[in-house]
C-alpha cells in the first residue's frame, strides 16, 4: 500500500487546513491531471475506458490516503448561508443572453437553474469540495454549487477518482442551447416543462419568460467561429 510519502506529500499537508476546509495534498491531486487513474480516457481519448488492476489498485490507495471518519456525517453549520458567493463563482451563460442571476453552468458542465424545482435536471445543491464525512470543513473554500444528482452521485467519494464523465448527470450547455434554439414550437415547449416548473411561463428575470428568451446578434457570428456552447459560456 502507498503512503503519503511515496507521493511527496508532507505530513502537514495531509491534514485538513482549518482556513481552506481541505488538505492540501487533496488539491494538489485534484488539479494535478496526471495523479488521476483516469487521465488517460474520456475526453483525452475518445474511447470507453476502465481501470485495468494496476490502476484499480493505485485508486484504493489514494482513497485510502484520505479515509472516511463517519459516511452519516452531516455539517452542523449550514453551507447554504454562502450561496450568493458560492453562485458567482460559477460560469454562466452571458453570451447567449441569459441572467446571471438566474442561469450559471456547475463545474461539471450542466447546466442550473437559480429557482429550479427539484425534480428540474437544473436543479442544484452546495457540496463539500473535500467531503464532510472525510473530515471536510463547512467553510468558503471548500464549498461549490453541483447540479444535485451530481452531488448525490459524488457523496463521500474524492473529485480525482471520479471520471468527469460520471458527473455529466444533468442538462449540458449545447442541450439547453438547443432547445432555445429549436424551430419547432412544440418541441420547445415540452422541454420548458421538463426544465421549468411554469414551463413556457416560466419567468426568467422581472422582464423575461422562458419563451420570450431570443439570442443577442452578437452571439450568432461567436458560434459559427467558435461552436455552440464556448460562445456561450462566460468565465467567472
Amino acid at each position: 500500500m502507498a503512503e503519503a510519502e511515496d507521493y511527496g506529500f508532507a505530513p502537514e499537508e495531509m491534514t485538513v487546513n482549518e482556513n481552506l476546509g481541505y488538505p492540501k495534498a487533496f488539491a494538489k491531486l485534484c488539479r494535478d491531471r496526471s495523479f488521476s487513474p483516469y487521465s488517460h480516457g474520456p475526453p483525452f481519448t475518445f474511447i470507453p475506458y476502465a481501470l485495468q488492476e494496476h490502476g484499480a489498485e493505485r485508486a484504493r490507495d489514494l482513497d485510502e490516503m484520505f479515509p472516511i471518519i463517519d459516511s452519516k456525517a452531516k455539517a452542523t453549520s449550514k453551507p447554504k448561508i454562502f450561496v450568493s458567493v458560492l453562485w458567482k463563482q460559477l460560469r454562466h451563460l452571458g453570451n447567449a443572453g441569459f441572467d446571471p442571476a438566474v442561469i450559471r453552468v456547475d463545474g461539471s458542465g450542466n447546466v442550473v437553474y437559480y429557482h429550479a424545482d427539484s425534480a428540474s435536471p437544473l436543479a442544484w445543491d452546495v457540496d463539500h469540495w473535500f467531503p464532510y464525512s472525510r473530515g471536510g470543513l463547512t467553510v468558503l473554500s471548500n464549498l461549490r454549487i453541483l447540479q444535485r444528482q451530481v452531488c448525490k452521485r459524488k457523496k463521500n467519494k474524492l473529485e480525482f477518482l471520479v471520471p468527469w464523465w460520471d458527473f455529466q448527470l444533468g442538462i449540458s450547455v449545447n442541450q439547453f442551447l438547443s432547445v432555445f434554439a429549436s424551430s419547432n414550437s412544440d418541441f420547445r415547449h415540452r422541454a420548458f416543462s421538463f426544465l421549468f416548473y411554469e414551463g413556457e411561463n416560466q419567468e426568467l428575470n422581472a422582464s423575461q419568460i422562458v419563451d420570450s428568451h431570443s439570442f443577442p446578434q452578437h452571439f450568432f457570428g461567436l458560434k459559427e467561429e467558435v461552436g455552440l456552447a464556448p460562445a456561450a459560456i462566460v468565465e467567472s
